[in-house]
């Protein structure tokens, strides 16, 4: 683009007021509004016309333009959404619908599902090695029980990232379990410490 070009669409949009923050949090409310918006977003030039035009329209809506406006300045989404009681599923379907980014947490899902392992680490192993108990006594190979000793591919899932901003417990515990079942090493739950332990000579190291 030329300079001039550039300079031109400076100018053209010097006196409009950024709606692109109203834009994402409405997505997320109503993307019915939220279009709306988007295809009027030029003929704001101030947050007072903004404010007009945003006040009838939320009739159908236990919030005012005001807390609306509020929200979005602050420039957290995901607050945003807390505040209002979104569910994260339905605001990425909005968002997705207006083609802006969804609001995920790959880094968080990725920390969470490292502190589970570590924290069930020993539990999860002394499964398998059970599950590798006839393969050891048998004097077959045990090259497959060593590798997943390091629960390879226990990653977090990405269905996740439409869903759940932190992953609940029970959903960290139900796919650890799933893995455990497609690399055919699902075993009854038992407890720690109870029945044979980690003495028994008939036990893999």
């Amino acid at each position: 683009m030329a300079v001039d070009d550039v300079t031109t669409l400076i100018a053209a949009h010097a006196g409009q007021t950024d709606v692109s923050p109203v834009i994402a949090l409405l997505a997320c409310l109503d993307i019915d509004l939220a279009e709306e918006l988007q295809d009027a977003r030029d003929q704001f030039d101030s947050p007072d016309t903004l404010r007009a035009w945003l006040t009838p329209r939320l009739g159908t809506h236990d919030l005012t333009a005001e807390e609306l406006l509020a929200l979005a300045d602050r420039g957290d989404l995901l607050q945003a959404l807390r505040t209002l009681d979104i569910d994260l599923a339905s605001a990425n379907c909005g968002l997705r619908a207006l083609a802006l980014p969804p609001l995920h947490n790959a880094d968080g899902h990725a920390r969470q599902v490292a502190a589970y392992l570590q924290q069930h680490r020993s539990e999860l192993q002394d499964r398998i090695r059970d599950a590798f108990l006839p393969t050891y006594r048998a004097g077959e190979p045990l090259d497959a029980y060593l590798h997943l000793l390091q629960l390879p591919g226990l990653e977090p899932d990405e269905a996740w990232l439409d869903t759940h901003w932190d992953v609940p417990e029970q959903v960290l515990a139900d796919h650890v379990e799933s893995w455990l079942h497609h690399t055919r090493t699902r075993q009854p739950p038992r407890r720690l410490h109870h029945g044979r332990g980690h003495d028994d000579p008939q036990r893999l190291a």
